[in-house]
């Protein structure tokens, strides 16, 4: 994850980070893609990259991997499939505490429970809960890097896509 610093309040050095997001195809079919930029832009999170692919299903599998033992094959299986099926766009954001900023502005993995304000909340009504049950992937508008070291995997994955260092 590239850092790069700057001089933040009261002259300290603040760090930035790196994380990945993927607008998800039910964003890119409701045309939301703007508006989901504009939302983390808003926030002081800088786009660095961005990308419109499908995706091999090899590469979601990567993403979601930590997912693989939580869920039953059929549902890991419904989640990889939907998101290869249709154009995705991959993307790297870049600020200081950028996961903790962006894990706010899209809101919880459920959009039921995801407040009006959040990404989620305001254009997704999926509930994961009942759609897991019926082993469908839930349409959840975007993915973000979770954590630290899934945002390096995530960059690292996605880097030559990316073009980014």
């Amino acid at each position: 994850m590239k850092k790069k610093r700057k001089r933040g309040h009261k002259g300290k050095k603040v760090k930035k980070e790196r994380a990945v997001i993927i607008i998800k195809p039910d964003a890119i079919k409701k045309k939301l893609i703007s508006r989901i930029l504009f939302r983390f832009e808003k926030n002081g999170l800088r786009i660095v990259a961005l990308k419109m692919t499908k995706l091999k299903k090899r590469a979601i599998e990567r993403v979601y991997f930590h997912l693989k033992a939580k869920l039953n094959s059929k549902l890991f299986n419904a989640i990889c499939n939907w998101m290869c099926s249709e154009p995705v766009i991959v993307g790297a954001i870049e600020g200081a505490n950028v996961i903790k900023k962006a894990k706010k502005i899209v809101g919880p993995t459920n959009p039921v429970e995801a407040y009006r304000g959040t990404i989620r909340g305001d254009f997704s009504r999926d509930d994961m809960i009942k759609r897991a049950r019926m082993n469908l992937p839930v349409r959840n508008i975007i993915h973000v890097s979770s954590t630290k070291t899934e945002a390096r995997k995530e960059l690292m994955l996605f880097r030559n896509l990316l073009k980014i260092k």
